[in-house]
């Protein structure tokens, strides 16, 4: 989303971070991925694929 100016994430001073920062961030916070791994995610989201993890549940939320 950052990509296409639809989101933008702020610092303390309301100055908005480069993408590049953001991909940084990405990169070190991927828990089990690789950033080859994000780009064929990312690829496959733009093609319009729905992506998930093989044995990740989509959600948490149980049935009461």
């Amino acid at each position: 989303m950052a990509e296409i100016g639809a989101l933008y994430l702020l610092d303390e001073d309301n100055t908005p971070f480069p993408l590049k920062y953001i991909y940084n961030k990405v990169q070190e916070k991927t828990n089990g991925f690789s950033w080859e791994s994000f780009e064929a995610y990312k690829h496959l989201k733009a093609l319009g694929y729905v992506v998930g993890r093989h044995g990740i549940p989509w959600t948490m939320k149980t049935d009461s």
